[in-house]
């Protein structure tokens, strides 16, 4: 199977927007992003309940076979919902950095082979929608969710390191950490960053000015985001309380707004009629927000992250939960009254 001759490849880029954790995300195009494949994680999307569609990222592939020879000069294929069949190399650019190349491939697609042999070694990824691609400024909350983060598979070590984690920073106390954040700064024009290790020195208190720092653009605090946001968790968490033996561990929260403010629209309906309805008008499969953003008060609230998640439904594992996450549900109700402190005392 040939490549097209002088066909354009897709640098396949590093996530810029990526705040916090520490798997590499790399961005296939400006709607899909490309992760490793996390067998756990992989199966999460495989069984995802449908009532949760909507605060996870869209789940674009069914299953991707990479094949690389080497290092340098490596190929391999990538079949996809969307794109159908790619081939992946590593080339050089014009600096010598080593860059992952996706090309189209053309012939036909059903016959691609994965060769297993000494020389070549198999890799999977995932493709997942890229939640900021709607957004001209992105401004990205990354909160670890929970008062526990080491999966039931983790070994001693790991898990007493995350139990440190934790009874070291505001998860313990109240069920939630900053991972990550960026916020554009009106003023200056630039994005201010925020990453998990200062996120983790934080007390309560500076949790709350964080939050209230997120939604600050340096000039004024941008008040019309909280009610929608409070709105999403409000939905979120009454959608978890209803999901038996589910363990989100490790799992992060994004919240996502625009840094650009957009007009708001002026028509008969308010603005969160007018997204419930964009929401509804979707095709499900879509993704929950596959539209642009009405207005300056669009904001998106979504679960990321599921390789340590754990549940009944997946056999292999040797704990099963019983009841509902109340690690997790307990860090969004104090989320939730966090982001209504900071509305009440500004006046929203």
């Amino acid at each position: 199977m040939d490549v097209e001759p002088r066909t354009k490849g897709v640098l396949l880029e590093p996530f810029v927007h990526q705040v916090g954790g520490h798997s590499c995300v790399l961005r296939f195009n400006e709607t899909t992003l490309c992760k490793p494949l996390v067998p756990r994680e992989h199966q999460f999307y495989e069984t995802l309940p449908a009532e949760m569609r909507k605060f996870t990222p869209q789940y674009k592939a069914v299953l991707i076979f990479v094949r690389f020879a080497d290092e340098f000069g490596a190929s391999g294929n990538i079949e996809t919902k969307e794109q159908g069949v790619v081939s992946v190399r590593f080339e050089e650019d014009e600096d010598r950095n080593l860059c992952l190349i996706a090309y189209p491939l053309k012939g036909d697609h059903g016959a691609v082979d994965i060769v297993d042999n000494s020389d070549c070694e198999p890799k999977k990824f995932i493709l997942l929608e890229n939640l900021t691609s709607r957004y001209e400024v992105p401004c990205v909350l990354d909160l670890k969710m929970g008062t526990r983060q080491h999966g039931d598979d983790a070994s001693e070590e790991k898990a007493a390191n995350q139990i440190r984690k934790c009874q070291q920073s505001t998860s313990a106390v109240i069920g939630v950490r900053v991972c990550g954040m960026q916020v554009y700064q009106a003023g200056t024009g630039q994005l201010m960053f925020m990453n998990k290790y200062h996120g983790r020195k934080l007390s309560v208190q500076g949790f709350k000015e964080a939050l209230f720092q997120f939604f600050h653009n340096g000039r004024y605090l941008r008040r019309e985001l909280l009610g929608p946001v409070l709105k999403k968790l409000t939905e979120l968490k009454a959608v978890l309380e209803q999901q038996e033996s589910y363990r989100f561990y490790s799992s992060s929260l994004l919240v996502i707004y625009d840094g650009k403010e957009w007009p708001e629209v002026t028509l008969d309906s308010d603005a969160e009629d007018l997204e419930d309805l964009s929401e509804e008008s979707a095709d499900e499969s879509a993704g929950a927000y596959a539209y642009k953003p009405i207005g300056a008060s669009s904001v998106d609230v979504r679960m990321i992250d599921f390789a340590h998640t754990t549940c009944r439904l997946y056999g292999e594992d040797s704990v099963v939960h019983e009841g509902q996450d109340a690690g997790y549900i307990f860090g969004l109700q104090s989320l939730i009254d966090i982001v209504t402190e900071i509305s009440e005392e500004s006046g929203e």
